[in-house]
């Protein structure tokens, strides 16, 4: 069947809407991976995208000309299978290439260094595409452009349902990577095979073998993470439908990353027993006790110490616990202990009935709308409806030492009044992190002493280590900075987001404009190619 012409092409244009469509879902997920990324890192990757389609589709309007398409397209599908193992890799090696450790990356430099990165694959399936629309109205002697447009619609509906429902789960990247590779590179195979060319048939198969065992043998995901986590040594790194986890290893210390971002070590005492005994210490005696995130970190040993009954702990992605049970004594095992998978905010809306004494929240600051839907009025009305009348609510943002910056003010102060909508008493508890103690009834500021009441056994929270009166001066200061007239972050008023947002822009002399032509540029370009291709101009 695929001996005719017309079959071929057709296999063709399927892989092309297959291989770009898991490509572009690959990409995404190891530039967010890579850069930290938010929605903004994505609008931009996506706009790059679809930019250097549209200047692919363009040149392939020039190319369409040369003699022997045929050959042409077999060599597109070379690139197409090569270039993602390349440029993928290339992703990793520009962090370390272009940016010293730690440096913070603006939107300008992800822009560009994306625009670089995707422009070889963009450019060359978007001149493929222009190419193979053409040859196959040629070869079918009348303007099939619709038909072509259906087909690689076809081929990308395919790809993101093996993707996003087999490969995420059962494959690392390069593997992925490696399944579009040996694709091309038989669509390639079946061209010479179908033209007789038996030699170039049979060099292409024993490439496709040599290259996949080649990679398949050395762990490039590994290699590759090696320049995003520098002199660290990589214990576990997997793909997941929630983002890319990551355990490294630097010294003794154990850290686990979610799609790049740093969520906790092993073994930070002061972090684990300040999220921990600030908030539990307000109870007279918790009981019942409820931990979003961060189990792994050593908050479940701490929050033992009290002579609880039930602690249910929630991960959405369940391969934190597994890994922290695996590189970490930290997940024990306790009959009063009960692991939940499942997103925070479900699982508070459907287990209403039951109701805490204390929940403490231990989650990344909201750099994303993402991340931002924990620190909204809407999930705070969750809690307190979560919690018993004398229930205590903490949640933590970095902590800015001695110097608040404007950022960084207007992001606690929109917390601070987005909690105080909802509970009547909130403090502020400086420390590794700035610690929002929210509830109904009074709160203290005497950590020390109530820890020394009640004979908890600590290494840091202690009166050894701390006193009461610089806490209480401390948060007292950075209660001043508070300001009342900034806006409740919602969820769909994310203002805490948008703050961060409009820092880091203003912060590299950016501005909505820009912002808005860099995004919305490319889509024009590529409705106006897309009607270059409709109008019969091809």
């Amino acid at each position: 069947m695929l001996t005719k012409p017309e079959n071929t092409l057709k296999l063709s244009i399927f892989t092309i809407g297959f291989t770009t469509l898991i490509a572009q879902i690959i990409f995404l997920r190891e530039f967010i991976s890579v850069y930290n990324g938010n929605e903004l890192i994505v609008g931009t990757i996506l706009a790059n995208w679809m930019f250097t389609n549209a200047i692919g589709a363009y040149i392939g309007k020039y190319i369409k000309k040369i003699e022997n398409q045929k050959n042409l397209i077999v060599y597109a599908h070379f690139l197409l299978g090569v270039l993602p193992l390349l440029l993928v890799y290339l992703v990793y090696y520009s962090l370390e290439f272009f940016f010293f450790p730690g440096q913070l990356v603006n939107m300008v430099e992800v822009f560009i260094i994306s625009f670089i990165i995707l422009s070889p694959f963009c450019i060359i399936s978007g001149i493929l595409f222009t190419i193979i629309s053409t040859y196959y109205s040629s070869v079918i002697k009348k303007n099939v452009i619709n038909k072509v447009y259906g087909i690689e619609a076809f081929g990308a509906l395919i790809g993101g349902v093996i993707f996003n429902f087999l490969l995420i789960f059962v494959l690392k990247t390069y593997y992925s990577l490696i399944v579009l590779f040996i694709l091309n590179f038989i669509v390639a195979g079946i061209h010479f095979f179908v033209t007789d060319k038996k030699i170039s048939t049979y060099v292409t198969a024993l490439l496709a073998i040599a290259v996949s065992g080649f990679l398949i043998m050395n762990d490039f995901d590994e290699n590759a993470l090696k320049h995003q986590f520098q002199n660290q040594e990589i214990l576990y790194h997997k793909d997941t439908p929630y983002g890319k986890i990551a355990v490294t290893k630097f010294a003794d210390q154990i850290n686990f990353y979610d799609n790049g971002v740093f969520q906790f070590s092993d073994d930070n005492i002061i972090t684990s027993e300040e999220g921990v005994h600030y908030g539990m210490i307000q109870h007279p005696a918790p009981k019942h006790v409820l931990l979003i995130s961060g189990g792994a970190s050593g908050m479940i040993q701490e929050i033992l110490k009290y002579d609880i009954e039930s602690l249910d702990y929630v991960e959405q992605n369940p391969v934190l616990i597994d890994m922290g049970k695996l590189y970490t004594d930290n997940i024990v095992e306790d009959e009063r202990i009960s692991i939940i998978y499942k997103d925070p905010r479900i699982f508070l809306k459907k287990k209403s009935k039951k109701k805490y004494d204390v929940i403490l929240i231990n989650l990344p600051d909201p750099y994303s709308t993402q991340i931002n839907r924990f620190y909204t009025s809407e999930f705070f009305e969750q809690l307190r409806k979560s919690l018993d009348p004398y229930g205590i609510v903490t949640i933590s943002l970095l902590s800015k030492a001695n110097y608040i910056s404007e950022e960084a003010r207007n992001i606690h102060s929109s917390i601070f009044s987005t909690l105080k909508l909802i509970f009547q008493n909130v403090i502020i508890i400086p420390g590794e992190k700035n610690y929002f103690i929210a509830s109904n009834v009074n709160l203290s500021h005497s950590i020390t002493e109530l820890i020394d009441i009640r004979q908890i056994n600590t290494e840091y929270v202690n009166n050894n280590y701390l006193d009461d009166e610089i806490i209480k001066a401390e948060s007292n200061l950075l209660k001043v900075d508070i300001s009342t007239d900034i806006d409740i972050n919602e969820d769909f008023n994310p203002v805490v987001y948008l703050f961060q947002l409009r820092y880091w822009l203003s912060y590299f002399n950016l501005n909505y404009y820009l912002l808005g032509l860099l995004i919305i540029l490319p889509v024009f370009i590529i409705i106006l190619r897309l009607n270059y291709i409709n109008l019969g101009y091809l």
